[in-house]
């Protein structure tokens, strides 16, 4: 029978990883550092995937690189990860990070393993295509749990893949553990005006809808004249490959001709946790205009929202969960005076803006990183010690925020009282 752990398990991690330019390569990096904090986990070794063509120099965490198009590279890895000191794998999956048709070759590692496999899911497809198919239940198959993000999540990840039931727990995005500082210190700290102030933030791709947000934005200045929309972010480095800064000049084209140059500030690279949080604490509000409806997560909206910003969003999965009953403001898609009419509701009514930021902030303390890596390391040694999920689940065991179920005293179910928060740059423009 298997024997106890006397120690928190040793977890690694398959995934990119920073200094990689991409989201999943921060996730896997913040997740990674959430487990060596308050959970305990000594040793957490990585797994890097890159493109052959862009390699990366890594911290020395890195203990393997698989070049994402050498399906050697992948049953190396494995054999690789066998000859250290690890109790399980979690491996963050999104089917165009690996090699292969529907990133097939990922399979060639996960079959490999040799310890247990806690899989993160990072999309979840209602429609899957038959290869895609293929993939997610070779996944679903081998992996001794599959963490996704929201609710929605797992009922379409049980619904298309029944197999998945007993196997699915829900896990918030993570956070950072900060508390941002008032508005009006980071806009002037920040060098920006010191005005009302909208944002959107991440790697800048058609996807993201920020066209829509310029749209609206002369409705917008009609009402609150001074309104800046900061755009922070990088083009998308596959963007960039393809057709260069065409996307972010035609934005600019788009500001110039509506004339609403004086109210969009572009800031032209990729941050650092310590700066993005400057622009969010920045912020008045927070928009996320995205088009794709099956968006199941999005880094920049929990961050957002959990750090106590009023959100003004499209409706996709995520952001129709986070925000709902009233913790944002919800607005069709590819609808430019619905994005400016939420924008200017929150600009005209303080109190409701504040009430927002309040139950926002309540909210995150459940989506900080320290909370969500001790539940990880428990997963972690949960499956190392093959114990079944907790009898009586009705399929699949959520770990609660507040605003996935009721709380109790103010603390979300289910979770522990852990954390306590801890008490000019180049690259920006103006339009």
């Amino acid at each position: 029978m298997p024997q106890l752990l006397s120690r928190a398990p040793n977890l690694a991690f398959v995934g990119s990883y920073v200094p990689r330019q991409c989201g999943i390569a921060t996730f896997t990096h913040d997740s990674r550092a959430a487990v060596l904090g308050e959970a305990g986990v000594i040793y957490a070794p990585v797994v890097a995937v890159e493109n052959e063509e862009h390699p990366q120099q890594y911290a020395h965490e890195v203990a393997v690189v698989i070049r994402r198009d050498r399906i050697e590279d992948y049953a190396s890895a494995a054999a690789q990860l066998s000859l250290l000191d690890v109790d399980a794998v979690n491996l963050q999956h999104e089917f165009g990070l690996f090699g292969g048709e529907a990133g097939a070759h990922i399979l060639h590692l996960v079959e490999a393993l040799d310890v247990p496999l806690i899989t993160t899911l990072h999309t979840v497809l209602e429609t899957p295509d038959p290869m895609q198919r293929h993939v997610t239940e070779a996944l679903v198959r081998h992996s001794a749990r599959l963490l996704v993000m929201t609710k929605k999540a797992a009922d379409i990840l049980q619904r298309t893949h029944p197999a998945a039931r007993v196997k699915t727990i829900i896990l918030p995005h993570g956070i950072p553990n900060l508390d941002l500082p008032p508005p009006a210190l980071a806009r002037t700290q920040l060098g920006l005006p010191t005005r009302a102030t909208l944002l959107s933030f991440g790697l800048l791709s058609p996807n993201k809808g920020l066209e829509v947000m310029i749209d609206g934005l002369p409705d917008v200045v009609r009402e609150t004249p001074d309104v800046n929309y900061v755009i922070l972010g990088a083009t998308h480095p596959d963007l960039v490959r393809r057709e260069g800064e065409a996307y972010r000049n035609g934005l600019r084209s788009r500001v110039a001709m509506l004339g609403v140059q004086a109210n969009v500030t572009f800031v032209n690279r990729y941050t650092d946790l310590l700066e993005l949080c400057a622009y969010l604490a920045a912020a008045d509000i927070f928009v996320t205009p995205y088009l794709n409806a099956t968006q199941a997560t999005s880094g920049a909206l929990a961050y957002s929202y959990g750090l106590g910003k009023p959100v003004v969003s499209t409706p996709y999965w995520h952001a129709e969960e986070l925000l709902a009953d009233g913790r944002g403001i919800l607005v069709p898609f590819a609808d430019p005076r619905a994005l400016a009419e939420g924008v200017s509701t929150l600009f005209r009514n303080d109190q409701l803006r504040a009430a927002m930021a309040c139950q926002a902030y309540a909210d995150g303390k459940a989506m900080r990183w320290p909370v969500i890596g001790l539940h990880l390391a428990r997963i972690a040694a949960e499956v190392t010690m093959r114990a079944p999920l907790p009898a009586g689940s009705s399929g699949h065991s959520i770990l609660r925020s507040s605003y996935a179920g009721k709380s109790r005293g103010g603390r979300p179910q289910g979770l522990p009282e852990l954390i306590r928060p801890s008490e000019r740059a180049p690259g920006r423009e103006r339009w």
